[in-house]
């Protein structure tokens, strides 16, 4: 009987770890990455939590391969992610909704920013980019 009982706890413990794993996954899905970025670099940059520095040099770097930027436009896009990814570290709303609302928000001053900053073609390739690889 205690055997059963210590069996059942393990099975428990194994559901809820999977249930949590799930829900961490369906929160990425439903859109809380900014700008897609290579899982693989990211693991490479770093095990633990990626600083906001961190994540805007490799934003720009993806950025960069894409679209092949020029020195000037590769500085401007560094600043832009580092500027965006310093707000997106500030959100500290506990409502679901309303974070996705402020992310939305930062996604679309981006968009506007880097339409400024690139050539029409590049912005071409990046909407088109983005869009594939938002979902």
């Amino acid at each position: 009987m205690k055997k059963s009982i210590q069996v059942f706890t393990l099975i428990a413990f194994c559901f809820a770890g999977t249930l949590y794993s799930s829900a961490q996954n369906a929160e990425r899905k439903a859109g809380f990455e900014v700008h897609p970025v290579n899982k693989k670099e990211m693991a490479k940059a770093n095990d633990d939590v990626l600083s906001v520095e961190t994540i805007a040099k490799l934003q720009t770097q993806k950025l960069k391969e894409l679209l092949s930027l020029d020195l000037n436009q590769n500085a401007e896009v560094y600043n832009l992610c580092l500027n965006i990814e310093y707000k997106m570290q500030a959100i500290s709303i506990d409502n679901d909704s309303k974070r996705l609302e402020e992310i939305t928000h930062l996604e679309v001053t981006k968009t506007k920013a880097l339409k400024g900053i690139l050539s029409p073609e590049q912005f071409s390739t990046y909407k088109k980019y983005y869009l594939t690889n938002k979902k």
